[in-house]
């Protein structure tokens, strides 16, 4: 299980960084490519205008009822730990709200084999067929 979990994270972070990636090089490395000089304000702007839509996906990628594409690919879902149906949207949106941390989820992740996002909004992640 964690395997697929792990795999559906990498997946949905490679769809994050594309998003990122995608106006980044649009407002920031084609004007730069093409001679165009930006000030510092207008490339902090623009960075963290990127980075804000990258955020945004990372945050949201999980409200739709299916999950996020990476948990839709490997069969994976989101449940509510005590009724083991499936996770409201405010619960897919809390449990997400922590990737806001960073490391700490990840380090949660490696330490307690749970994220501080599941254990906040009380869910998990199992396979698709299961219960």
């Amino acid at each position: 299980m964690n395997t697929k979990r792990i795999g559906a994270f990498c997946i949905d972070f490679i769809i994050t960084a594309i998003i990122y990636e995608i106006p980044f090089c649009i407002s920031v490395m084609m004007p730069l490519l093409q001679g165009q000089s930006l000030t510092g304000t207008q490339m902090i702007v623009r960075v963290l205008g990127s980075s804000y839509i990258g955020i945004l996906y990372l945050v949201l990628r999980d409200l739709p009822e299916s999950g996020s594409i990476g948990k839709k690919i490997l069969k994976l879902k989101i449940i509510d730990v005590h009724t083991k149906e499936r996770a409201s949207s405010k619960q897919r949106l809390i449990r997400n709200l922590f990737w806001l941390l960073g490391p700490l989820e990840i380090f949660a992740y490696i330490f307690c084999r749970k994220r501080l996002g599941d254990m906040t909004a009380r869910t998990d992640v199992i396979n698709e067929k299961c219960c």
